[in-house]
């Protein structure tokens, strides 16, 4: 036999990905040979093999090596030629599947390594690696007890016995003999690899010879017993003769503890080519496949035999059957390489998907990796069709084979066994898959656990479902964006001390057992309040190869345990168990629950088992907190909660009013408000509809209602039906309102004693009074809460459609009009403020009631943004929209989020990855995605938009791009600006957020992905830094509101707290009282005093700056309560930086400048110390006008009287 030139493993520098934004999510650039981890290897024949002599250069197979590298050849051509006859076929499937086709191949050629490259760096070290092993000397066969102790004491090697070792009474014997092979395996000699930044492993198996092996080896550990002393002498052997060249360690093989395995690596001493190729080799074993019989083997057989137990063992008896595997397999997927062209890059693809969703080989890493994807395509290419015939056709594309896979897993139920390759065997169904190859008689799925495979096949469909869907790109989401990050991928996550839980069990099979028992015993307990009980232990573990494995060496391992809920059934309180007429089952429930079974008689008299659940914490932690305790002994103080930490930490506990509730209290008072008006009578018109305008009617306030001081007005929008009666004029509509509103407010006062009417006039002053909206009622109504003093504000405004023509029809008069700015910003606000704003409530309202946990969502998101400063820049529409993406579009997660903080977590994690000033972000919130899946059709989520919609709009924006690409739903914005119109946010504002997002989810991702977060943690990510701006106004503390009263720790540097008389007369708020109970003798004061209830005076000084100052200062500020008030310099009215020769260019002082200046004598343009008669230079101005930044802090300052602290000045200013 021939021994082929191994390839190199230089590390090939990367092509900068076009299509990432995230150097996380970039893709990296070494050889991936394996899992990423290094664990997982792929058990196939190398075409180089030696079987015992040793082979030079010149009897190498030039035809292996010609037609590999002619492969390779035309890969390379593919990726860069035309599109040949195979991609056409895949890109004419559908018209959608044409630019991902060439998004796949663009993304191939870069995943791709170079073999001719990688070969060589390894070459030197496998040959030498090869020719020690193959000249070791044989060693006589002798007891487990004498072969443990001579190696140790010649050789300084202790063998790796799995558990449970040989004991001084086994009667066989172990020995070492020649291999009969030495090969190169995994995906290295297939060319089935792709890159990557992690170090990884190139394995090479030895092949056991038959006669060590004896016919009854498969029973009871004992072929496991002499492959862990065959492979302790090769580790012997090899140090022997290069003990300075490399490092040696023992491993878990695939995270198997009966198969260890020794791992190579370079150090200082080994040869270059090994040093720089940043890769490690893996020794592993093999064995022939005829050398245990198959049917000794299935999964039915029993070969872990006792005197009390011939249950079978379908997993131990994988493992065995997992070393007699390695050549026909290599066969096969060698085969399938040369009969289907696209069988390489779907491995690939394959490899590439099952990574980013951090699935591997490893069994700690769900049992599903590389190897396995290549058999099961290699396998349906070639069976498991109806009538036998293949499942797959070997003439599909690369992206057809991809999907036809992710199908196959997605939509066949493996847990009801499948048998290929004429497999004759009865294997009984479970809750693991099970996947039987009657050719290599092994169930290839056997890594798998039952809730590995339920999530590996929830990632399938919901990436089948993506391609269904109408998404315009979806590409990144499938191949490029990681999504292994635990708590953005589950809903609530917890960790217990695994020596809490396995006790002094650290052997697999214990181990397995165990773990099986815990998602049993969850699963049951959560029932249908969990779609997903997810759990994670690595009890690999990697050592000396002169030191043993003791089983006290995993203390400080944990459990991970990952829940994906259900937001229709988590929060429920009452869980009915069986009938008492039911004896067996109510045993059965009372032994399970213990002392928290009782039995309740109901309503509908039915009398069962029940469960009762406390409504002061979240339901899951209580269960899981009492089941574990229960059935498994684990202390509280041995759990860790992750589902709701974020909450805890940043919000406190809300002492009147609970937010859900304080939103009914305000909806219902709104439908009974609706009531009232429209059964008023005396009316001239009658209503044709009363419309929700505020974040309190759609549970989306960043603010409990009826709970802060100042209270906000509910704006609710009424329409009346339309008459000829109404004026065709502005000015005169305004009026019209005014007089509507009197009549309307006269009247619902008559019809109910207890609500309380003022008319409030706006816009009043400037050069769009004529045009803009001048009148509102308010509306107060008291509160239902006896505890509660505080009434419920409306403010109540009228919209005559006629209004929005007339604009239209002035600012298009072929007559220029006088004010048309002024024109065009009336325009912009009244359709924002009376189309736009009530048709944005109605779909976030629906939202709110089908997804529970998205009020809590909009809370934290509006919350985060507060406490950086960007409430009073970002409209709270837009954060809105942000916060229900996660829920109407969730791919590439599985479902939508049932948690707030897994939502919050994914959209910082959105914002941070994404460009807005080039995508723009097209979210549908009336897409009916129901809270399991993205339920896609024709229209995503059944509803909503249609593809053409989609790409009107895309083109809309390539047209006319607007300065912020931020997030807008076109059907119910057709233009995709209505929250941006007039700069909004400024392009430096959207910045920041991208920028604090990117640096939130880097601190959550480098706490171990968020499972290490601290309250601190967590609470700095809402703190905002301020060495950013460039001075910082500190407001008092005794006029700021408590709009973040329920805010742990301030919300953002603001104080809430109650008003204290201040100092000047003007400036005290005669905040609500009990006075409100109180006879008043004179209503007008009582109507002021309610009026006061909604008096902002922080929203009026920032509102008076932004007039006074316009664009030369940006402010910031957070929302109510909020303290700080930090600003930038616009820097076009700073002077620019003085040049290399002392020049500074700057603006001519002139008389009326915009802004307060300092006339300054530019003595170099004057002529300088004693040139009088020279003139200035081209570029330079005699008198510059220098931006007064001190004597506008000053007016900042007076402006501000009774209500600013302090000015702070960060940074140094213009001199």
């Amino acid at each position: 036999m021939s021994q082929q030139r191994e390839p190199s493993m230089e590390n090939p520098k990367a092509k900068r990905r076009k299509l990432s934004h995230s150097s996380e999510d970039s893709l990296g650039a070494t050889f991936e040979d394996g899992d990423s981890s290094g664990s997982s290897s792929e058990p196939s024949l190398s075409v180089g093999q030696t079987n015992g002599h040793s082979q030079s250069e010149g009897t190498r197979s030039t035809s292996s090596k010609l037609s590999r590298n002619g492969h390779v050849k035309s890969m390379r051509h593919s990726s860069t030629s035309k599109l040949s006859s195979q991609r056409l076929m895949a890109a004419n499937t559908a018209g959608s599947s044409s630019m991902m086709t060439l998004q796949i191949n663009d993304l191939l050629g870069e995943i791709r390594p170079d073999y001719d490259k990688l070969m060589s760096g390894l070459e030197e070290t496998v040959r030498r690696l090869q020719m020690i092993i193959l000249d070791l000397p044989d060693v006589a066969p002798m007891t487990a007890p004498e072969a443990e102790k001579l190696l140790r004491k010649e050789a300084g090697v202790c063998v790796p016995f799995p558990h449970p070792r040989p004991g001084r009474d086994t009667k066989y014997t172990l020995e070492y003999k020649r291999p009969a092979r030495v090969d190169v395996v995994g995906s290295l000699p297939l060319q089935l690899g792709i890159k990557s930044k992690d170090i990884c492993t190139a394995d090479l198996a030895i092949t056991l010879p038959d006669s060590i092996v004896q016919e009854k080896d498969f029973l009871n550990h004992r072929y496991f017993h002499k492959r862990a002393y065959y492979i302790a002498q090769v580790a012997a052997g090899i140090r022997g003769h290069a003990k300075k060249e490399f490092n040696f360690s023992f491993e878990h093989q695939d995270g198997i503890t009966w198969k260890p395995s020794l791992v190579i690596e370079p150090n200082d001493s080994s040869p270059p080519g090994f040093t720089k190729s940043k890769l490690r080799v893996r020794i592993i074993c093999a064995i022939s496949a005829d050398v245990f019989p198959g049917n000794k083997t299935l999964p039915t057989k029993c070969c872990l035999r006792t005197s009390d137990s011939t249950s079978p063992t379908p997993y131990y008896n994988a493992c065995l059957r997992s070393d007699a595997i390695t050549e026909l397999y290599h066969r096969l997927l060698e085969r399938t390489s040369t009969s289907c062209e696209a069988f390489r890059d779907v491995c690939r693809l394959g490899r590439l998907w099952l990574r980013q969703r951090g699935f591997g080989g490893c069994v700690t890493r769900g049992g599903f990796g590389p190897f396995e994807w290549s058999i099961v395509c290699a396998l349906l290419l070639q069976s498991g069709g109806s009538n036998g015939r293949p499942a797959l056709s070997p003439r599909y594309s690369c992206l057809q084979l991809f999907k036809a896979i992710l199908q196959f897993l997605a939509a066949k139920d493996l847990t009801d066994p499948l048998l290929l390759n004429g497999a004759t065997c009865e294997i009984p169904k479970s809750d693991a898959p099970v996947l039987f190859d009657g050719a290599g008689q092994i169930n290839l799925l056997f890594k798998m656990t039952c809730w590995s495979y339920q999530l590996l096949r929830q990632e399938a469909r919901a990436t089948i479902e993506a391609f269904s869907s109408k998404a315009v790109d979806i590409f990144e989401s499938i191949f490029v964006k990681r999504l292994d990050q635990d708590l953005l991928r589950f809903d609530q996550c917890l960790f217990l001390e695994a020596r809490a839980f396995l006790q002094v069990q650290h052997e697999h099979e214990n181990a397995q057992e165990g773990l099986q028992m815990l998602h049993s015993v969850l699963s049951r307990a959560l029932s249908n309040r969990a779609r997903l009980v997810h759990l994670r232990y690595d009890d690999t573990l990697k050592w000396s190869i002169d030191k043993s494995l003791k089983q006290g060496t995993k203390v400080d391992k944990r459990i991970e345990i990952g829940l994906l809920l259900d937001p229709d059934h988590v929060d429920r309180l009452v869980d009915h168990g069986p009938s008492a007429e039911d004896k067996a089952a109510a045993a059965d429930f009372r032994e399970f629950w213990g002392d928290k079974a009782e039995l309740r008689r109901f309503k509908d008299g039915s009398i069962t088992e029940s469960l009762v659940w406390s409504e002061e914490s979240p339901v899951t932690p209580q269960i899981t907190s009492y089941i574990l305790q229960r059935h498994f002994e684990i202390p509280s103080s041995a759990i860790n909660f992750l589902g709701d930490q974020v909450e805890h930490v940043v919000l406190a506990p809300n002492r009147l009013l609970s937010r859900k509730s304080a939103f009914k209290v305000v909806n219902d008072a709104f439908q009974s408000l609706t009531t009232q008006l429209r059964q008023l009578e005396g009316l001239p018109l009658s209503i044709r509809s009363i419309l929700p305008a505020s974040s309190q009617l759609r549970y989306a306030s960043d603010f409990t209602p009826l709970a802060s001081t100042p209270l906000h007005p509910i704006d609710i929008i009424i329409e009346f039906e339309g008459s000829a009666r109404w004026p065709d004029s502005l000015p005169a509509i305004q009026r019209t309102k005014i007089a509507f509103l009197i009549k309307l407010g006269d009247l619902l006062s008559a019809s109910d004693s207890m609500i309380t009417t003022c008319v409030g006039l706006e816009n009043t002053t400037g050069p769009a009074s004529s045009y803009s909206n001048t009148s509102f009622l308010d509306i107060y109504i008291p509160s239902p809460q006896a505890h509660l003093l505080q009434p419920i504000p409306f403010r109540l405004r009228i919209h005559h459609d006629r209004t929005l023509t007339l604009l239209q029809k002035a600012l298009s008069s072929s007559t220029k009009p006088p004010n048309r700015t002024a024109l065009t910003s009336t325009l912009q606000s009244t359709t924002r403020h009376y189309l736009s704003t009530p048709t944005h409530t109605t779909p976030v309202s629906r939202l709110c009631t089908l997804h529970p946990s998205l009020p809590r969502t909009i809370h934290l998101l509006k919350l985060w943004t507060a406490s950086h400063h960007l409430t009073h820049s970002l409209p709270e529409e837009i954060l809105e929209i942000f916060a229900a993406r996660p829920y109407v579009h969730p791919y590439p997660y599985v479902s939508a989020p049932a948690s707030p903080q897994t939502a919050f977590l994914r959209i910082l994690s959105f914002v941070a990855n994404w460009d807005w000033t080039a995508e723009p972000l097209i979210i549908d919130l009336n897409a009916s995605s129901n809270p399991y899946h993205n339920n896609p059709s024709e229209t995503e989520g059944g509803g909503g938009l249609t593809r053409e919609a989609i790409a009107k709009a895309q083109t809309r924006f390539t047209a006319w791009p607007p300065p912020a690409a931020l997030p807008t739903p076109p059907s119910l914005d057709p233009t995709g600006v209505v929250w941006t119109q007039g700069a909004r946010p400024p392009r430096v504002v959207a910045a920041r957020f991208t920028a604090l997002a990117r640096a939130s989810i880097e601190l959550v991702r480098s706490r171990h992905g968020g499972l290490d977060m601290q309250a601190d943690d967590w609470r700095g990510l809402f703190v905002s830094p301020l060495t950013d701006f460039d001075f910082v106004i500190h407001l008092k503390k005794n006029v700021v509101g408590s709009g973040h009263a329920e805010t742990a720790g301030g919300g953002g540097g603001g104080g809430g707290g109650g008003a204290a008389p201040t100092k000047f007369k003007n400036l005290q708020i005669d905040r609500y009282s009990s006075r409100y109970d109180a006879d008043a003798d004179d209503a007008d004061d009582e109507v002021m005093r309610k009026k006061t209830l909604c008096l902002d005076p922080i929203a009026l000084f920032l509102q008076d700056l932004q007039r006074c100052l316009g664009d030369r200062i940006l402010f910031f500020h957070g929302a109510q309560g909020s303290r700080l008030v930090p600003a930038l310099w616009n820097p076009k009215v700073l002077p620019l930086p003085a040049t290399d020769d002392g020049k500074r260019m700057s603006q001519q002082w002139r008389v009326g400048m915009a802004y307060s200046t300092i006339p300054v004598l530019n003595a170099a343009a004057s002529g300088g110390g004693g040139g009088m008669g020279q003139g200035p230079e081209a570029g330079e101005v005699e008198v510059e006008g220098l931006i007064n930044q001190r004597g506008i802090l000053a007016e900042i300052a007076l402006l501000g009287v009774g209500l600013v602290e302090r000015i702070e000045v960060l940074k140094d200013l213009v001199r």
